[in-house]
């Protein structure tokens, strides 16, 4: 990053400093080192006792702010399948979601077929994809400290109806818990007698079912079955749980997630979304899409 001006100020500035000099001063009109600018625009803003430069040198053994970025890096699926590391991620959450039957394999048909009996009987259906994302956790660190973690998700941007119409979604989302409400457990845990813990739900989304308008998916072709190779061109398989990606995915998980509370005695508390209590046991809930505290 260029640093505009001159003077001890400006070759003692940090990044974060400078950033803030460059916003203020976009043109580069003024000098750092000038002495009425230093009286009108610093000293001005700091008392006779107060030093114009903090010191922002971490002591020796300091954990250093570069390991807790903890990067996400993207890979190409093309490049993933290539490291053997990224691709058993890969591989370990498809055989994940086959296992969880969160499409069904056993109704394959073809996709002109499908489209054509819905035009037929006037029948609403949307079509989407089903693709794979693969990503390098801790990026930034030395390549000993990767690890490589594979998704599988639905294309919610490019869903289209049976008569090739791009799919409408209801405005309808989920909830969102009150920052105050995170912030007041985490006091509440505290207190002399309490206790705090948090928790995420284990492949929340694809716990609940898809519900609404009925939708078939395409899978990529390297995840065909064996005996659809040669028999079909454009194989769909309709979609069974809500899988990460759809539009209403995240909505129907809340819905499934409140009914599951209910029945294990958790009562909503009232004018604080997605917080919840039980009386019996005396605990508090609050819930922020899969993340439990």
């Amino acid at each position: 990053v260029p640093i505009r001006g001159s003077g001890s100020l400006a070759s003692s500035s940090t990044l974060y400093q400078v950033m803030a000099n460059q916003a203020f001063d976009p043109c580069g009109e003024w000098s750092l080192g000038d002495p009425s600018f230093q009286n009108d625009f610093v000293s001005s803003e700091n008392s006779p006792d107060t030093p114009i430069h903090r010191e922002r040198v971490a002591p020796a053994g300091t954990l250093p702010h570069e390991s807790l970025i903890m990067v996400h890096e993207p890979l190409a699926i093309k490049d993933a399948i290539q490291i053997p590391a990224a691709k058993e991620a890969l591989d370990k959450e498809w055989a994940k979601l086959n296992s969880q039957r969160v499409w069904e394999l056993e109704t394959v048909r073809e996709y002109a077929d499908v489209k054509s009996l819905a035009v037929r009987d006037g029948r609403v259906l949307n079509f989407g994809r089903v693709y794979p994302l693969c990503f390098k956790k801790h990026a930034e660190q030395a390549p000993e400290n990767w690890k490589y973690k594979g998704r599988v998700v639905f294309q919610g941007n490019n869903v289209h109806t049976q008569d090739g119409l791009t799919a409408v979604f209801s405005e309808a989302a989920t909830s969102a818990c009150h920052h105050t409400s995170g912030k007041w457990l985490d006091a509440l845990a505290r207190l002399p007698g309490c206790a705090g813990q948090d928790a995420d739900a284990v492949s929340a989304y694809t716990q609940s079912e898809l519900h609404g308008t009925e939708t078939w998916v395409f899978l990529p072709a390297d995840q065909w079955p064996a005996s659809w190779k040669g028999k079909y061109f454009r194989p769909v398989v309709k979609l069974r749980l809500a899988l990460y990606g759809h539009p209403k995915a995240g909505y129907y998980w809340q819905e499934y997630c409140k009914t599951a509370l209910r029945k294990c005695g958790w009562e909503q508390v009232p004018s604080w979304e997605r917080m919840y209590c039980h009386r019996e046991k005396q605990l508090f809930l609050s819930v922020y899409v899969d993340d439990f505290k």
